[in-house]
């Protein structure tokens, strides 16, 4: 019995052991398609500045970012965990863009829009908790 542990032992080791090798090489292939996410946001970022388009499209950034979550749905992930990702991506694209075009304007106008946004869902949630009040 003692030797039968023993095996089962050695072979969930050998199984972690094997799980985690395929989580580091999917991490890595994460890592470099960012890096390569990064090198086309900057080329977008110059065909911006070039014809003096704005940095933020939140239209774009919306529907993309209902598509990913849908996408990530049907992967079996949480919408919230893909909504998280997303944002933190897309906030580091458009800082990228920023810099690259150095324009301070363009982050008071991130802001302002950040804000209207946040109000604008804040009044919303507050319609949603009144409506279901009434039920």
């Amino acid at each position: 019995m003692t030797n039968n542990l023993l095996e089962n032992n050695d072979n969930y080791k050998n199984q972690l052991i094997e799980a985690r090798k395929s989580i580091h090489e999917i991490d890595l292939k994460i890592i470099q398609l960012l890096g390569e996410r990064d090198r086309h946001v900057k080329l977008v970022g110059s065909i911006k500045k070039i014809y003096n388009l704005p940095v933020l499209n939140e239209i774009v950034a919306k529907e993309k970012q209902l598509s990913l979550v849908k996408l990530g749905k049907s992967f079996g992930l949480n919408g919230k965990f893909i909504r998280k990702i997303w944002r933190n991506i897309y906030d580091y694209s458009v800082k990228t863009q920023i810099d690259l075009m150095g324009d301070v304007h363009v982050l008071q106008k991130i802001n302002e829009k950040k804000e209207k946004l946040e109000l604008k869902m804040a009044l919303k949630n507050k319609k949603l908790k009144k409506d279901s009040n009434k039920k």
